[in-house]
């Protein structure tokens, strides 16, 4: 005899009975156990979120202004959840287009799309310097965006074996890029600033 798929109404019940308050990690856990209701169960702890910081005699409120409030909430929860994966992510919440995040780094858009997908090794300290100064985040969190493996690009692919991404070095990067000459050569210099001598080893 099969057994009766979980309906939304039975999560929920069970969601009454398991939980105390409607916390950030329970909604987490919840949705992880029952993904194809994410959008129902967001809006249920975001509501259930609400009505737990109305005082105990409270005055009717208008249900659809509730709903409304609840599901603000609840989303605010999955920004949390759902942080920045990537250094344009950032720029984004920082309010920073692309155009405006290069700016303020000297770099270009090419460039700022490889470090996004890490595809650039080397990069040197100032880079990740400017980048963090740009989006408000520390270096450290900047590093840990932009360096390690790569990242494949969000598209589907018929071959049967998993494309593998290209990496290049910092100053590669540079002298492809489109950036104006004396530019290419300030960041040239900064790599070789940056280079630890061999005679120090």
């Amino acid at each position: 005899m099969m057994n009766k798929p979980f309906t939304l109404d039975d999560v929920v019940e069970a969601i009454i009975v398991e939980e105390k308050e409607p916390a950030y990690e329970a909604m987490n856990r919840w949705i992880a156990r029952y993904p194809h209701f994410k959008a129902e169960l967001v809006s249920f702890f975001g509501t259930w979120g609400i009505q737990s910081e109305q005082p105990e005699e409270r005055q009717a409120i208008d249900s659809e202004s509730l709903a409304s409030r609840g599901v603000s909430y609840a989303l605010s929860l999955i920004d949390k959840r759902d942080a920045a994966q990537s250094i344009l992510d950032c720029a984004r919440a920082a309010s920073l287009s692309v155009e405006q995040l290069a700016t303020r780094t000297r770099l270009d858009d090419s460039i700022l799309q490889k470090l996004n997908r890490r595809l650039i090794t080397d990069v040197p300290r100032e880079c990740i310097r400017r980048l963090a100064m740009a989006v408000g985040k520390t270096c450290e969190y900047v590093g840990n965006l932009i360096l390690g493996a790569p990242v494949l690009a969000d598209v589907r692919y018929k071959a049967k074996t998993k494309p593998v991404a290209k990496q290049e070095d910092f100053a590669t990067a540079v002298r492809f890029s489109s950036l104006p000459a004396d530019i290419k050569q300030d960041w040239l210099n900064i790599v070789a600033a940056e280079k630890p001598d061999p005679a120090d080893h």
